[in-house]
């Protein structure tokens, strides 16, 4: 079936020990599609499609569920009067958000929540900067970390304080981890690299003298 072949390819790439179960899943209902749309059996598109649809709206539904545990994780810490309390409980927030981002972005398929959870990440990095004198630099304990969704957040929120630290950080996962969208993040987080020349743009306005 020629339809399939792109799918077939997919699978291939992805398919191992670490793939999540809720993408192959995803993958098996597509193919089921497109197995039912070959056959032009109206009533196998039909229940096809709504497996498919059941599918998403169950991510979408755990989507939500996520959304709400971030709110209420943020909630708990700003709730803590004790500074030293206080930060670890942002800490602990900020890598549930980072974590709840790629599993939105790459399993879930919402970017809804994907989303909500960078909003989050950054409203906990600014959250600690309120605490005095300062408490960003607390966010580095998460650059030994052994997830790179977390490893990837810590970094980019820690640029303004530390970009000679972070840099080859963000410059390994880019290339380990292209490309999902942890890699995007790095990438996107990257400094200009100033061994690249950028052209100019042609037919622009003269400059002044």
């Amino acid at each position: 079936m020629a339809k399939d072949k792109p799918l077939s390819a997919l699978r291939e790439a992805i398919e191992d020990d670490e793939t999540d179960p809720r993408i192959m899943t995803k993958l098996d209902l597509l193919e089921n599609l497109y197995a039912a749309a070959e056959t032009k059996d109206g009533k196998a598109i039909m229940e096809a499609a709504r497996k498919l649809k059941a599918h998403q709206d169950d991510m979408l539904a755990e989507g939500k569920k996520l959304q709400a545990a971030m709110a209420a994780a943020l909630d708990k810490a700003k709730a803590v009067a004790d500074p030293e309390k206080r930060t670890t409980e942002l800490l602990a927030a900020f890598e549930f958000s980072a974590k709840v981002q790629f599993e939105a972005y790459d399993v879930l398929d919402d970017k809804e929540t994907g989303d909500a959870a960078v909003v989050q990440a950054h409203a906990i990095a600014e959250a600690l900067d309120a605490i005095p004198p300062g408490r960003r630099a607390a966010l580095a304990k998460f650059l030994d970390s052994p997830d790179d969704g977390v490893l990837v957040m810590a970094a980019i929120h820690l640029k303004k304080i530390m970009l000679d630290r972070v840099t080859p950080i963000l410059r390994e996962i880019e290339e380990r981890q292209s490309p999902s969208s942890i890699g995007f993040a790095a990438m996107w987080a990257l400094p200009p690299d100033p061994s690249i020349e950028v052209p100019k743009p042609k037919g622009g306005a003269k400059e002044k003298s």
